[in-house]
Parts: structure tokens; C-alpha cells; sequence
């Protein structure tokens, strides 16, 4: 479900799921069994029931509810917190996977435009658009390589990058292209 690279970022997500569970856990049993302990221990049921508007005359019984409400609030904040991080670090993933797919798909596209402008031809475009996908971890999915563009799309991991280079012959051959500069 959570594909984290890094063994530090994993070990830190592992650690805080289960301390997630661990606090869940332990809120349970004591919500859970709490009420049932107070209720064998009751020494009077009047102590127990108070003057019917909420007051209670015992000692550890105020406590005992402030605790499980602080408890409980606690809990609820972390839980809502990692559910925040976790949203975080996928958006997080997802953006670092596009931009790997988007700079693979720039360097396929300007290798396609290089050999296309050495006049190599769209079959030599499409080589050297596959190889610098592959040396960016990715793979060329479509190459439109003509005469005067190199349009590419490149997949790395479930990210799609796009890309196009136009090819400028005159700036590749060096020469003015029949254009007077001065």
C-alpha cells in the first residue's frame, strides 16, 4: 500500500503505524473495561448515581473521566495527524514520480532533436530517445520523430511524462541559414 524508498522514511512510517494501533488498543481496553471496574468496585449506589445533575462525590472518579477525555482527544488528533501525513507523503510520491517521468521525457526528447538535427534520421531519433528514457528510468512509450520535431511520451514507474524539442538546423550546422546577421 505505501511504496517509500527510503529505509529511514519506512522505518519512521512502520514505527508510527504501530504506535497508532497500540494507542487505539490501548484506548479500547481502557474505555472498555474502565466502567466495568468502577462498577465491581461501587461501595454505594448513591455515591455512584451523585445529586442527579452530573457531580460525583468520589475522588477518582472525576480524574478518571478527565483522563479518558484527554485520552481520547489525544488519540483522535494522532490518528487524524497520520491520516494527513499519509495523504502528504503519497501527494508528495506522486509529484516526485511525475517529475522523474517529466525530466526523463525532456532528455528523450533532446536527444531525439540532436540526432534528428545531425540529419541521422527518425530511426537514429528513436534509439537515442529510448536510451536516454532508459538511462532516466524510464521507457519510451511513443516517439513522433520527423524532420523537424521530436515529440515524445515517457512511462517511469505509473507516471507518464510528455514531451517536445523542436530541431533548429541552422543553429546545428552553425551557419546563418541564408540569413545576414549584421
Amino acid at each position: 500500500m505505501w511504496d517509500v524508498q527510503n529505509p529511514i522514511g519506512r522505518g519512521l512510517l512502520h514505527a508510527g503505524f504501530a504506535f497508532g494501533w497500540l494507542l487505539v488498543l490501548a484506548s479500547t481496553f481502557l474505555v472498555g473495561t474502565l466502567p466495568a471496574w468502577q462498577a465491581t468496585r461501587r461501595t454505594e449506589l448513591k455515591m455512584e448515581l451523585g445529586d442527579g445533575k452530573g457531580a460525583s462525590h468520589g475522588v477518582l472518579k472525576p480524574w478518571i473521566r478527565q483522563t479518558l477525555i484527554g485520552a481520547q482527544a489525544a488519540l483522535v488528533l494522532v490518528v487524524l495527524a497520520g491520516l494527513v501525513l499519509v495523504g502528504l507523503g503519497r501527494a508528495g510520491a506522486a509529484a516526485a514520480r511525475s517529475a522523474r517521468a517529466d525530466t526523463a521525457a525532456d532528455a528523450a526528447a533532446l536527444a531525439a532533436a540532436a540526432a534528428l538535427a545531425r540529419a541521422e534520421g527518425p530511426g537514429a531519433a528513436r534509439a537515442a530517445a529510448t536510451g536516454a528514457a532508459a538511462d532516466n528510468g524510464g521507457v519510451l512509450e511513443r516517439c513522433d520523430c520527423s524532420d523537424d520535431h521530436a515529440e515524445v511520451a515517457v512511462r517511469v514507474g505509473d507516471a507518464t511524462g510528455r514531451a517536445r524539442a523542436e530541431v533548429d538546423r541552422c543553429s546545428a550546422l552553425g551557419a546563418g541559414c541564408g540569413t545576414d546577421p549584421g
